[in-house]
């Protein structure tokens, strides 16, 4: 179906996303390209054949060296002991523009606009799925604007669903007080139990509303507590999901599933693999470490969560750019790392990673498996011409009024050539 989007109104809508300091958090039907928009590239280039990163910094050349070894490992892993046969995954990547962490800015006729527009897009990429974070307090009656964020997530589900896409919601806690979301809640009139409750009112919502195909009660509790300022123990936590899975409304069809990063203490998915009620077991793949130590977990917990009758999928992904000795135990909210994510010279090790992780889902015969920086697919920044030094906010501003540039005329990076290719590869579309 042709979207009507005139170019007058996506300059609109791109000028109120300029504004935006950063819509992402730290989470198929045929159709026709509009005719008031450049049409993308029809034929992908695969990014073996292509010049397509400037040399690597000496500064990063170390870093570099450690990724490649830890993919390298990463690789062999998966090989081993898989006859190399492609399973029937759903390849998706977050709905970046759709994400509960800008705010107020979704409620505008130009964040409907823009998302038409990256729908687009993704699909003359091939993608068949998006993951869509709906995040708390969003959705509390009494949180500003409710009202018109459920309308907003119920009707861009809807549309992805007219679109054939397959559509995992996640929930959690809204990135207040970080570069990474303008919504400012106080945590201090919430304590553990109150959140939780909240949370739960919130996800009870979602699956009666807004109906994705998957919902994820919860990922990285780590990241939840170091969000909220609360100690919830993995105790606290898998009561939680137990107790969710008794109230919710499973008349759409949903699947419910819950899960961890792959860096967080194994004791907050221990009680998940034999759950009754949980579909799925989900993970968050970020960091390698040594050896490709994280993804040896990811593997084992597939392996238990099949051996226990559950399905598997990763609801973010991406690789992170860090030492093993830079990761620590409280979560991942370092972001002098996450910055690093934003310059081109990665931009090989970024699909290699990506191909990998195509394959562990291939071999494991997983459901799902979500790419976090979509923008990434459209737009990198320029190591060398980007000044030392500047705030997060900087760097996140100049990287997304690239990538909107780059959707609004149809243009994408050479990973995104590379992903179109990947997936063309395997008979998408």
């Amino acid at each position: 179906m042709l979207v009507e989007l005139t170019v007058t109104r996506a300059a609109k809508a791109s000028a109120v996303l300029l504004a935006l300091v950063c819509v992402i958090s730290c989470s198929a039907t045929r159709y026709e390209t509009p005719s008031s928009l450049p049409a993308p590239e029809k034929e992908p280039t695969p990014l073996s054949e292509t010049q397509i990163s400037p040399p690597v910094p000496a500064e990063w050349q170390a870093l570099y060296q450690e990724l490649a070894a830890e993919l390298k490992a990463f690789e062999s892993m998966v090989r081993k002991g898989w006859d190399g046969r492609r399973s029937q995954v759903t390849i998706a990547v977050e709905l970046a523009w759709a994400n509960g962490n800008a705010g107020t800015w979704l409620l505008t006729p130009q964040a409907w606009e823009l998302n038409l527009v990256l729908l687009d897009r993704l699909q003359s990429m091939g993608v068949e799925g998006v993951v869509i974070a709906i995040k708390f307090p969003l959705l509390q009656p009494d949180f500003p604007g409710s009202a018109g964020y459920l309308k907003f997530f119920k009707d861009i589900v809807a549309e992805c669903h007219r679109r054939g896409l397959v559509v995992l919601v996640e929930g959690g806690a809204i990135f207040s007080g970080t570069p990474y979301s303008p919504v400012r809640v106080d945590w201090s009139k919430y304590t553990a139990e109150t959140f939780i409750k909240g949370l739960q009112d919130e996800l009870l919502t979602i699956a009666r509303e807004v109906k994705p195909d998957y919902l994820n009660l919860t990922n990285e509790p780590l990241t939840q507590q170091w969000l909220t300022g609360f100690n919830i123990s993995p105790a606290m936590w898998c009561n939680f999901v137990a107790d969710t899975l008794g109230k919710i409304d499973r008349s759409s069809g949903v699947l419910i599933g819950a899960g961890i990063g792959t860096w967080e203490p194994a004791e907050y998915i221990e009680g998940l693999f034999q759950m009754p009620g949980l579909d799925y077991i989900d993970f968050h793949i970020y960091p390698l470490n040594k050896d490709a130590l994280y993804i040896k977990r990811a593997l084992q917990y597939a392996q238990r969560a099949k051996a226990a009758g559950k399905r598997v999928t990763v609801s973010e992904s991406w690789l992170w750019k860090a030492f093993p000795e830079e990761l620590g135990a409280e979560g991942l909210g370092d972001e002098k790392i996450m910055n690093r994510d934003a310059y081109s010279f990665w931009e090989p090790l970024d699909m290699r990673f990506i191909r990998n992780m195509v394959d562990l889902a291939d071999a494991t015969g997983m459901d799902f498996v979500s790419f976090f920086w979509t923008r990434n697919f459209f737009a990198y920044l320029d190591y060398e011409a980007t000044p030392r030094g500047i705030s997060t906010t900087e760097i996140n501003q100049r990287l997304n009024q690239g990538a909107l540039r780059n959707v609004l005329t149809g243009e994408v990076s050479p990973l995104g050539r590379d992903f179109k290719a990947l997936l063309q590869q395997r008979g998408v579309r």
